[in-house]
């Protein structure tokens, strides 16, 4: 193990779980009529959605304005049902790699999220998420990736100084963010072998 990596920092969403918003957006196109097109264009991840990950307004409010954005008056039943597709699996080896990770080190995830979102994962999950020694959620701390505050609470949370943590994240904005406040980091793409780049920070697994 490299002494210089601690902890290992993880994003979930597009990360460790897979996802998809089009089957989100295909149940929403059954339950308000409207066309499938027509959903992906008027669903916004706009300021409010933004509110809902920070926890500064509650799931009531949220469906609200999704019905709003629709002109379709959701059933909160109904509108966590398709919320919830948009989780498809874990990323493939994924699990296996956490394992092997955890071993001497400290590992945590960050990831934006709502309490909806949130209800769905972590249990669905928990055959991946278990390896986690703190997973840190976004309407939990008040502050979402890329805000500079998301990645300061995980390192205040830990008594962590920037550079004895390794960031892996699949969002170009994320990674920028942790790179610019002092954090290693991977961009994390499609076919990306996270086992040969992390070996590039001195972490064999």
């Amino acid at each position: 193990m490299n002494d210089s990596c601690r902890a290992i920092l993880f994003d979930l969403g597009g990360v460790v779980i897979t996802l998809s918003f089009q089957q989100a957006y295909r149940r929403w196109a059954e339950i308000s009529g409207l066309p499938v097109d027509e959903v992906r264009a008027r669903f916004k991840v706009d300021a409010e959605y933004e509110r809902y990950e920070k926890g500064l307004i509650d799931t009531g409010s949220y469906i609200d304005h999704v019905s709003e954005l629709m002109g379709h008056r959701f059933d909160p039943v109904e509108f966590k049902q398709a919320w919830n597709d948009v989780f498809v699996g874990t990323a493939d080896g994924i699990e296996q790699l956490l394992a092997r990770l955890h071993r001497g080190r400290l590992l945590l995830a960050l990831t934006n999220t709502n309490p909806l979102h949130y209800e769905a994962w972590a249990n669905r999950f928990d055959g991946a998420l278990r390896h986690f020694d703190e997973i840190y959620c976004s309407f939990e701390i008040g502050a979402r990736k890329p805000e500079p505050e998301a990645f300061a609470f995980v390192l205040r949370a830990h008594g962590l100084d920037p550079g004895q943590v390794l960031f892996i994240d699949d969002g170009p904005a994320n990674v920028a963010s942790a790179e610019a406040c002092g954090i290693r980091s991977i961009l994390a793409k499609d076919g990306l072998d996270l086992t040969r780049e992390l070996s590039k920070y001195g972490v064999n697994v």
